[in-house]
């Protein structure tokens, strides 16, 4: 180890010792680390032991501030730590001395050893935990804490993709639907219609634009207006005449601009030549006669005498002969046509301005109402997490006091990931840790920043990450901690405890490729030619699993099958197989994987993996992709053909499948019947189950005999046998489908209907995957209560993509990624059957050109109008592109842990990765670290694929045996009720509420009241309340509660009928009939529920009370007729009275249960005998 100036130490790259020296680095909180990981080299770990580090050396838990890249990234570090704690508390000494040794070396002392058995509590009780979050949820936690500084909602939510994608639709479509638009926003919707034919591409684009909204705003900043913006660019571009096309093309057509005088001799010369010639004369002559605004007008028809249809100057503009008579003529000739090349490539340029004009003034248009929808529902995406943080943290005279705030509380700042971290993010972060190295003497505690990332793993330029930030910020933090005397520790690692020693060979190999390294290396000319002298590779893996068997297999490319030309009149008597190369490379991998599990192959232990020595399983199989193609949905059928469990694609987008789109079609069908080619859809869909061989037959029937008929009317009037079960289905549906939820209705369809059956026997295994995902998508709109209506509109609005968790393998099967989704995961077995092409270009409505060093954004609109500046935009944009596509290889290369199968279907392009690859194991053949192999695929059904190919490496032959031979199981006997249906759940009855009964005696008439203005139902409810509440009060303090309580009640009744209710009350209470009732010991609202026999009974007691050996319940009738007597009392309350003396004897069979009824009106009890109630009981 040694030092750099002042404060930089840099850990040597070259040291073989594998020693656990970076974490004891990482644990210390006095150091600032930056950590250059490459693949495998335990990032996440050296992360978690950096924060166990910490938190032992003293530091708070709320004091430490840790960024992932992922929400799942933040979880797993969550979890690890945790795990971590909890284990520490339980260890005996000697244990917990050896693992605190393992993090931070020999310091640990007894003090240490204390404070480690307390961190799981002390992380427990820190209010928000440890902060371990993504930097959107930082983001979303600052602007939560400080809303009306950042001049948002207090309570705003953050919206996900599909919602915020929804309401920017939305906002384009209400600004392109507005009325009384002013003109430039008029004029700039009329020239986009001009060259944007569909209204999705305009959609395309200003999404674009609006997710760059962060890049636009600092560039308008910049520049103060679009127009300023254009200038620059137009500057930039060599013009420095007007930027109206008008004005310009008014000057290309004026004499003052050019020599007429010379051209119209050249006209004379070219009249006296061939014929040809003279027409050009002519031409030429009348567009010289014409004004300024017809030259104009004709312009384009005056440029193609001179101009190929390519652009170029004609090989002839006059022939030799003619020139002979006058020599100035080619000359002439030649200098217009110079200056009408010219003058139509700045005409390009003026349009490529225009356009953007327009597009980046609609852009904002809709920017700013997108802001306002967001506003309105108060929410935020993830964007303007990013970019009112930043702002928020940049505003002047509010700033320093929000960073003394969040200062106050992080002193060591953790960032996992780093080389995907965006500008904009970085600013933040900056921001952040300003304090940090604002001098020693400033600081009460120690603080540090620590980064861990691999540019060589930067592909997510889609999210803005840029690999030259992590490189920029090092710099940054270098001369920080240079400037204010502290210590920034640079830590490469190397050290790969994933792969083996053969899959790390290819990837070094690889790598060390002029052209493949371009993109993937960062070391500037000079650290180049440094590390070559010095004899060290400029990347560099380090296998920890040194004596691991590994394995690398490099097949042939697939080829289409050349299809046998049949002889006209020749009976095809013989079958004849024909495959595609994507469907031969689907197949042998579908093959090589069955091979594996039929016959038991081995897989090594993998120390690091925590994996013993075991069989090959599906889950232990990644295929890695860079496009989900058609070659995906090949290589799923053929491992589902194969019984072979696979997990499908990580992504599906539902409504692209023809299973979906046949489910959506007999949705339509319900809500449209008359719909007539969408019936016809549904008719020769799967699920209605017509003869595939006679479908086009019945449907042509049915249409040809329809007449004026919708084909609906005419297949419920068909009598046609094999047509009634198709009507009658749909018929069914029909009647029933308005009752359901969508939910409910495909769940109906696909499962008791029979439609999945149908559906996978027709359309294949792979169906299976997309209707398990429609289901749960279903499933998770019912919250929403959407119609059928609604739910088909949700469904077509947008394209709907089902983002499916494969990181682990944990469910056992083949898993299928795009090598996006796969950073991060590995795999003991990895194929890569997509490498012999080259990243298609973006379509120029979906492209955008930056430039960074003048904040311009451009749209290129069309590829031939750019040139010069825009065209250096489009180079450095498209080498970024390629770039990025070797570091994509990088990754597919690395998540191999002991075998790794490259493939390809077609020709290699050039610099694609198979070429890379195929080169690099050449290369290794030459010092026998590889061996060119023949490969035959004949065994596998493909007699036409043979070729040269390569293996490093050699596995051996493994044997694997049981610690523990298991008995010989037992034949499963499957019982006869596994293939029956469940019968169905017997119907529970109807629950009785006794004192809800149905049969109730009328109330009092109001009429028949001394106050006509007296509200009965109020009253009742009063006096119940009252007669709930006041037994339980000291008798004493009965009357003024009363009063207070009747307060609430002014304005609903009257003062006199308050005191008739009061009076009423005091009368029941103080009655010492009632005393038992309503006394101190009494219960009120008693709940009982219960079944007598097979009824179900649920009710309320008002009053009960216990007794040594009885138990007395009463319930108030208020405003009813009360009884002569007992037994005159209304049916619906005898029985209401026995269902409760019923339940209660069952619950309290040694207590005698009495029951009687308290008419409030008149204060009369009256008991209810056992024998009346036992004729009424249950």
């Amino acid at each position: 180890m040694g030092r750099f100036g002042r404060g930089v130490m840099i850990q040597s790259a070259a040291q073989k010792i594998p020693t656990p020296r970076p974490q004891f680095t990482a644990a210390s909180p006095d150091y600032s680390i930056w950590v250059n990981a490459s693949a495998g080299t335990g990032k996440t770990n050296i992360l978690t032991q950096r924060v166990l580090g910490l938190l032992l050396h003293g530091v708070r838990p709320e004091r430490i501030l840790c960024l992932t890249y992922t929400k799942a990234a933040a979880a797993e570090m969550s979890a690890r730590i945790r795990a971590r704690l909890g284990k520490w508390v339980a260890l005996d000494d000697a244990a917990l001395l050896a693992d605190l040794e393992s993090i931070i070396g020999d310091d640990v002392d007894d003090k240490m050893i204390a404070l480690a058995r307390l961190l799981f509590a002390q992380c427990l009780d820190t209010p928000d935990g440890l902060k371990i979050q993504t930097i959107h949820a930082f983001c979303q936690s600052i602007l939560q804490r400080f809303p009306l500084e950042a001049g948002l909602l207090p309570r705003f939510q953050v919206c996900e993709e599909r919602e915020a994608a929804r309401l920017l639709r939305q906002s384009i479509h209400h600004v392109l639907r507005r009325k009384n638009k002013q003109a430039p926003l008029l004029n700039a919707i009329h020239l986009l219609s001009e060259i944007l034919s569909q209204e999705s591409q305009l959609e395309l684009l200003l999404s674009k634009i609006i997710s760059k909204r962060g890049w636009m705003a600092q560039g308008l900043a910049r520049h103060k207006s679009v127009e300023s913006m254009l200038a620059k660019m137009a500057e930039l571009s060599g013009m420095d005449g007007p930027l109206s096309k008008d004005e310009f093309m008014a000057q290309l057509c004026d004499d003052e601009y050019f020599s007429s005088s010379n051209l119209r001799g050249a006209c004379a010369a070219l009249a006296s030549g061939t014929e040809a010639e003279s027409r050009r004369s002519l031409e030429i002559q009348n567009w010289l006669d014409a004004s300024i605004d017809q030259r104009v007008k004709n312009w384009s028809n005056y440029a193609e005498i001179f101009l190929t249809g390519e652009g170029g100057i004609r090989a002839k503009l006059i022939n030799p002969k003619t020139a002979e008579k006058y020599p100035q003529a080619p000359g002439a000739l030649h200098q217009e046509a110079q200056r009408i090349i010219a003058a139509q490539n700045t005409l390009k340029t003026l349009d490529l301005l225009a356009y953007n004009q327009a597009a980046l003034t609609l852009a904002i248009e809709v920017s700013a109402d997108y802001t306002n929808a967001k506003h309105h529902v108060g929410a935020l995406d993830y964007d303007d997490l990013i970019q009112y943080t930043l702002s928020l943290l940049q505003k002047p005279g509010i700033a320093p006091w929000i960073l003394f705030k969040l200062d106050g509380g992080i002193d060591h700042l953790l960032i996992d990931e780093a080389q995907d971290t965006s500008p904009d993010q970085w600013q933040i972060i900056r921001l952040l840790t300003e304090e940090f190295f604002a001098g020693t003497g400033s600081k009460q505690r120690p603080t540090s920043v620590f980064a861990v990332g691999d540019p060589k793993q930067s592909i997510y330029s889609f999210q803005h990450a840029d690999p030259r930030g992590f490189s920029i910020m090092q710099g940054h933090y270098t001369k920080a901690a240079f400037e204010t005397r502290q210590t920034l520790q640079i830590i490469p690692l190397h050290y790969s405890y994933r792969s083996t020693t053969d899959v790390l060979r290819i990837v070094d190999s690889v790598f060390t490729l002029t052209e493949a390294k371009r993109g993937v290396s960062f070391f500037t000319a000079a650290e180049e030619q440094k590390k070559l002298l010095q004899n060290q590779a400029l990347i560099e893996h380090i296998a920890m699993r040194q004596d691991a068997p590994g394995l690398v297999e490099i097949w042939p490319l697939a080829t289409d099958s050349e299809k046998r030309k049949i002889q006209p009149w020749h009976i095809p008597d013989s079958r004849q197989e024909s495959f595609s190369a994507q469907e031969k490379l689907a197949g042998a991998i579908a093959h090589q994987i069955e091979e594996w599990l039929v016959h038991g192959e081995v897989l090594p232990s993998n120390p690091y993996t925590r994996r013993d020595m075991r069989k090959i399983q599906p889950g232990d199989i990644m295929i890695l992709v860079r496009r989900r193609n058609e070659f995906v949905d090949l290589l799923t059928r053929a491992l589902k053909n194969k019984n072979i469990p696979v997990a499908g694609v990580d992504r599906l987008i539902l409504s692209e499948h023809i299973a979906i789109m046949d489910l959506l079609a007999l949705a339509k069908f319900l809500l449209l019947p008359d719909d007539d080619l969408n019936l016809a859809v549904v008719l020769k869909s799967p699920l209605l189950d017509l003869p595939p061989d006679k479908t086009e037959s019945l449907l042509f029937e049915l249409c040809a005999k329809r007449g004026p008929k919708s084909l609906w009317q005419q297949l419920r009037e068909t009598n046609n046998p094999a047509l009634i079960p198709a009507r009658d289905y749909l018929t069914d549906l029909l009647g029933r489908y308005s009752f359901l939820s969508p939910f409910e209705l495909f769940s109906d369809i696909l499962n008791r209907l029979g439609g999945r059956k149908k559906m996978v026997e027709r359309l294949g295994a792979q169906s299976i995957d997309p209707i398990d995902e429609f289901l749960n998508l279903c499933a998770n709109t019912a919250t929403q209560t959407m119609s059928l209506q609604e739910f088909v509109s949700f469904m077509n609005s947008d394209t709907i993509e089902v983002k499916r968790d494969l990181e682990a393998g944990e469910r056992g099967e083949v898993r299928i990624m795009t090598v996006h989704a796969a950073k991060g995961l590995q795999a003991p077995i990895v194929f890569l059957p997509d490498t012999a092409r080259l990243p298609k270009p973006q379509s120029t409505v979906a492209e955008l050109l930056f430039d960074e060093q003048e904040h311009i954004l451009l749209w290129p609109v069309k590829r031939d109008w750019l040139q010069g500046y825009s065209e250096q935009l489009r180079v450095r944009a498209e080498q970024a592109t390629v770039e990025e596509y070797r570091r994509l290889l990088y990754v597919a290369l690395t998540r191999a842990e002991d075998r790794l199968y490259i493939g390809g279907y077609g020709a290699a392009e050039p610099d694609s990765w198979y070429s890379y690859i195929a080169q690099a194991a050449y290369d290794m053949t030459q010092n026998d670290s590889a061996q060119s192999v023949d490969f035959d695929f004949a065994a596998q059904g493909y007699t036409d694929w043979q070729g040269g190919g390569w293996r490093i490496g050699n596995l051996p032959k493994l044997k694997f045996q049981l610690k523990d031979t298991p008995e010989k199981a037992k034949p499963i006997i499957i019982p006869d009720w596994l293939h029956q249906s469940a019968p169905n759940d017997p119907t529970p009855p109807k629950p009785l509420s006794p004192s809800k009964p149905a049969a109730e005696p009328a109330m009092i008439s109001p009429l028949r009241q001394k106050n006509e203005r007296s509200q009965s139902i109020l009253r009742g409810s009063v006096i119940h309340r009252l007669l709930q509440s006041l037994p339980n009060i000291e008798p004493t303090r009965r009357l003024p509660a009363m009063q207070n309580f009747m307060k609430s009640y002014f304005g609903q009744i009257t003062p006199e009928e308050i005191a008739e209710i009061i009076a009423e009350v005091q009368t029941l209470l103080q009655n010492p009939e009632f005393a038992e009732y309503l006394g101190l010991d009494s219960r009120a609202e008693i709940p009982i529920s219960g079944i007598i026999g097979n009824q179900a009974i649920v009710g309320q007691i008002d009053r009960m009370v216990i007794g040594k050996n009885h138990i007395k319940i009463l319930d108030f009738k208020t405003n009813r007729p009360p009884p002569a007597d007992a037994a005159q009392t209304p049916e619906a309350y005898l029985r209401q009275m026995a269902a409760y003396v019923a339940l209660l004897e069952k619950i309290y069979p040694q207590y005698r249960i009495e029951a009687a009824l308290l008419w409030t009106n008149i204060a009369k009890l009256m008991p209810l005998p056992a024998e009346i109630l036992a004729r009424y009981k249950p």
